[in-house]
């Protein structure tokens, strides 16, 4: 197979978009699945190495998605443009945002507008990734 044949066989732009989209989207519910289990850990005084595996899983998945650093922003952004249902749910575009783009002024403005309910359950699991994010 040629490399003009496997650009011409390739998905139309539009399921690639698609594609792309429903990745991210996943991968943010797994990032807010995470946080969950982060948040229940702390709760239930889980010792420091089950947390630490949690947040270790956190930066496995920015890492995967840091390769395409762009497309990740702009479909977070995207996925932003319905505001989250729950007040949990802001946790996995911050985290990703903040790691991707942290000098980006609209990611803290973003997070500043949150109702306090959601930005104190983003703040308080954050602080777990204060030593750095990836």
């Amino acid at each position: 197979m040629t490399m003009r044949s496997l650009r011409t066989s390739s998905l139309p732009l539009a399921e690639r978009e698609a594609f792309a989209a429903d990745l991210l989207r996943q991968q943010l519910e797994d990032l807010n699945g995470l946080g969950d289990q982060l948040r229940y850990l702390v709760d239930d005084g889980a010792d420091e190495s089950a947390i630490r595996a949690i947040v270790e899983r956190c930066v496995n998945i920015i890492e995967a998605l840091r390769w395409n650093r762009a497309e990740a922003v702009r479909m977070t952004w995207r996925w932003l443009e319905a505001p989250p249902a729950y007040a949990e749910d802001a946790f996995a575009p911050t985290l990703l945002l903040a790691a991707l783009v942290p000098d980006e002024p609209r990611v803290w403005q973003w997070h500043d507008a949150l109702g306090d309910e959601a930005r104190a359950h983003v703040d308080r699991l954050m602080s777990f990734f204060e030593n750095g994010l990836p």
